[in-house]
């Protein structure tokens, strides 16, 4: 298979910060897929179809970290109703206990401009029909803490409660789906929102 190439490296993606104009004295990290320190070869060289690379930023530092693209595991079900409560405080919605959750979540981009590929997500009048007629799903599109878009039915992650599931995704896509006993598929990403019809009939 053959190396897949990436447009911007992690050298481009920290020059861009620096000239975003945030804070240049914070400390530069990048880790691999276990969360260990990694040279800028070995994080380019682990880029791929399978994995790919989320940030966080704090007060002190960027951190880049490889992550899996797409990941499946399982929530407890303390963590399944906290994110219930949480998404019931930011959209004022209720979630049936046999309702499959879905969450596209969505990070403010370094270079924002008051522009976002968050619409082209949020205005797929496909998906939106799919999703309308099945009320077996409950969908919700909210961005982190600090990004506010002025569109209907997006939400602001004002608690960081949602982020923590998502800490390390990608400013463009990003998206979480929560079968009732706690099973998940996450996408860290841009995605394709087609293909999710299919991937919540798939048996993970």
């Amino acid at each position: 298979m053959k190396k897949y190439k990436y447009t911007i490296t992690l050298f481009v993606f920290f020059a861009a910060i620096n000239l975003s104009g945030q804070n240049t004295s914070k400390k530069e990290y990048l880790l691999d897929e276990n969360g260990n320190s990694t040279t800028l070869e070995k994080f380019k060289a682990k880029l791929s179809p399978e994995y790919t690379y989320g940030i966080m930023e704090n007060d002190t530092a960027v951190i880049a970290k490889i992550v899996l693209r797409e990941e499946k595991g399982k929530l407890n079900a303390e963590q399944v109703e906290e994110i219930k409560t949480t998404l019931k405080i930011l959209t004022d919605s209720n979630i049936d206990d046999n309702q499959t959750i879905i969450i596209h979540f969505f990070y403010k981009p370094s270079n924002y401009t008051g522009d976002s590929c968050i619409d082209n997500y949020t205005g797929d009048a496909k998906y939106k029909r799919f999703i309308n007629k099945n009320p077996q799903y409950a969908r919700f599109n909210l961005t982190e803490k600090g990004y506010k878009i002025n569109r209907k039915n997006v939400f602001e992650d004002i608690t960081n409660s949602i982020y923590r599931y998502l800490l390390y995704g990608s400013a463009c896509g990003n998206y979480i789906i929560i079968k009732p006993d706690g099973s998940y598929l996450k996408q860290i990403g841009e995605y394709r929102q087609n293909e999710i019809p299919k991937k919540l009939n798939e048996g993970w």
